[in-house]
């Protein structure tokens, strides 16, 4: 089953697996006719060999629980015999249809089904997600002395260090047909810096970086760092 939901894609995985469970199951049905057929047949040329005297056909009819009744003691030995035999020559057929499905079993192919985890991003990564996504490899090396508490992402995917980019490569200007422009903001939406906020604001992050605090680890509850009058501003903003 894992193997089948593997090798088909998402919108055939139902029509899949109603295939294999109906193969299952008539599959069952007619090779227990066929393996019956083949026992009864059995016992009609194993009988007269190793017990003469006893008709095949009363001891197919008393079934496997009765045959003992209707046989006496002395054919009782050959009847066993003959059983015995013909119960192998169902079993072949419980061999050879292994051997024609092992054979089958190949064309579905070899795929691996293990999902790696990735050693980037360690456990702040989501579980299920770790590893770089298919198609997608390491472009450039990262130092990652840089993040001493290792890369984290949303969880949406490992962070992968080839897409990591300097600030000054970033584009000056936003172009296409989703930007918007100044005149779809209203004029309360718009704040404009003061120097003492832009003061304030560089304070605040030479004293986090003289702090050695992990980026990471910054929290708008706890930290001194965080400048009041931005604060005072950002409360001030309605909300709209």
């Amino acid at each position: 089953m894992v193997a089948i939901q593997n090798q088909v894609t998402a919108d055939e995985v139902s029509t899949a697996l109603a295939l294999m469970t109906c193969s299952q199951t008539l599959g069952g049905a007619i090779f227990l006719a066929v393996g019956q057929v083949i026992f009864a047949q059995a016992l009609r040329v194993k009988i007269p060999q190793h017990a003469p005297a006893v008709d095949p056909e009363t001891v197919i009819g008393a079934g496997a629980t009765g045959f003992r009744d209707v046989v006496s003691l002395q054919d009782l030995p050959g009847v066993l015999t003959a059983y015995a035999k013909s119960v192998d020559r169902v079993f072949y057929l419980g061999v050879g249809l292994s051997v024609a499905q092992f054979v089958f079993a190949w064309g579905v192919g070899l795929k691996n089904v293990k999902k790696d985890k990735g050693k980037v991003g360690g456990e702040n990564v989501a579980p299920a997600l770790r590893g770089l996504p298919a198609g997608l490899s390491r472009l450039m090396p990262v130092d990652h002395n840089l993040f001493p508490n290792g890369l984290r992402t949303s969880g949406q995917h490992p962070p992968i260090d080839g897409k990591l980019r300097h600030f000054e490569e970033f584009p000056r200007e936003i172009t296409g047909p989703t930007p918007q422009q100044r005149v779809d903001y209203p004029e309360e939406w718009i704040h404009k810096w003061t120097e003492v906020e832009f003061e304030e604001l560089l304070q605040a992050v030479e004293g986090f970086i003289a702090s050695g605090t992990p980026l990471i680890s910054i929290s708008k509850v706890k930290d001194k760092y965080i400048p009041q009058t931005v604060i005072y501003m950002l409360i001030s903003i309605p909300m709209l």
